[in-house]
């Protein structure tokens, strides 16, 4: 029988130790350490990476990696104002060491490597007690929809499609004209489509690009699940021509039908529920948030509210309608839950809520 050491290091990884964090990732996620089509190693190629070591939080018994909480610093863009921002993700302990208390130390760890950098929220993927009982919350509200096969029928819009291989600089031309996103280089979006780590198996990614006059206006990004769906990660532009190449990818890849899950407070969103079937409305997928420093997020968010007319100093948020105890719900749900808005003033409707990042896009760890 295995004999468990008493003595446990928590630290940064070394350069070396990713593939033991890997495999422990694998062993946990994948049921094995060396899966053969599924390695989370490849599916997340920046988290479980050499450069990002210095962000995945280890417990080590001797020489083995016995705990792993994974971090990400990946700014977003909200209205043109870059806001550091992190996300934790790959949360695993061995089995032989679960019920040890190693998964809170190493999270009270990457809440410190996050202060450290300057980031005071983040996105936690999944939502365990482990993180509600330290402020995690949810927030957001986004509508599924269903979109029928159809072939296009708009003479003016050109429609690429690539399925695989080289994706050209258009989708990040249009990603970056998006009101939030994440900060991400064209090179970046290519790893990131080819890992496809928002699946659990790795399919191929399958793109649709709307070009008009021959500007790129549109894109869809995602991939046809083994239920005869096509399933959107992310998608860009105008909503009607989303909805066209969503109709006619469904058509060229002779589907059931696609399927979108769009933010509520997305400007584009009206228009998806005129124009599509809503199936299901959830919070935000797949992962839960947390604000690490109130003041500190105010103080980054501030010039967004100076450009959305809202002008409060701190002090002066209503803070205490959202959570009395504790700023940092308070905050999340002030500035980006569309269910609790309402209970603001008039100033506030027009400046809030702030939409994030979709967690559950090609960033998603």
């Amino acid at each position: 029988m295995f004999e468990r050491k008493t003595m446990i290091e928590y630290k940064k990884a070394e350069t070396g130790m990713v593939e033991d964090v890997a495999k422990l990732c694998n062993l946990v996620f994948r049921k094995t350490e060396t899966p053969e089509h599924n390695d989370m190693h490849l599916q997340f190629p920046f988290l479980l990476s050499e450069a990002n070591a210095h962000n995945l939080m280890v417990a080590v018994d001797g020489d083995r990696v016995v705990s792993h909480i994974g971090n990400s610093l990946t700014p977003m863009i909200i209205d043109g104002v870059e806001i550091p921002y992190g996300q934790i993700g790959a949360v695993c302990t061995h089995p032989d060491y679960r019920g040890q208390g190693l998964g809170t130390e190493l999270l009270f760890n990457s809440f410190e490597n996050f202060k450290a950098n300057n980031v005071n929220i983040i996105t936690i993927s999944g939502g365990r007690g482990l993180y509600r009982r330290n402020g995690a919350v949810d927030l957001g509200c986004v509508g599924e929809f269903e979109i029928a096969p159809q072939n296009s029928s708009h003479d003016e819009i050109q429609i690429d499609f690539y399925e695989g291989g080289e994706i050209g600089t258009e989708l990040i031309d249009i990603y970056n004209r998006e009101s939030s996103r994440y900060k991400r280089t064209a090179t970046e979006f290519q790893m990131l489509i080819d890992a496809m780590p928002v699946a659990a198996f790795r399919p191929m990614a399958i793109t649709a690009v709307a070009n008009e006059a021959g500007t790129p206006v549109a894109y869809v990004s995602g991939f046809h699940d083994k239920e005869n769906i096509f399933k959107t990660i992310e998608f860009g532009g105008d909503a009607e021509s989303v909805l066209t190449l969503l109709s006619a990818l469904a058509h060229k890849l002779d589907v059931q039908h696609a399927q979108i899950s769009v933010q509520n407070i997305d400007t584009r969103y009206k228009h998806f529920l005129k124009n599509a079937k809503l199936i299901n409305m959830s919070h935000l997928p797949g992962a839960t948030f947390m604000v690490l420093n109130p003041k500190g997020l105010f103080d980054q968010v501030q010039p967004i509210l100076e450009k959305r007319g809202l002008n409060k100093t701190y002090a002066e948020l209503p803070l205490d309608l959202f959570c009395a105890e504790d700023d940092g719900i308070a905050i999340a749900r002030y500035f980006f839950d569309s269910f609790n808005i309402f209970y603001s003033g008039k100033e506030d409707l027009k400046a809030l809520p702030l939409m994030l990042p979709n967690p559950h896009s090609y960033n998603y760890i």
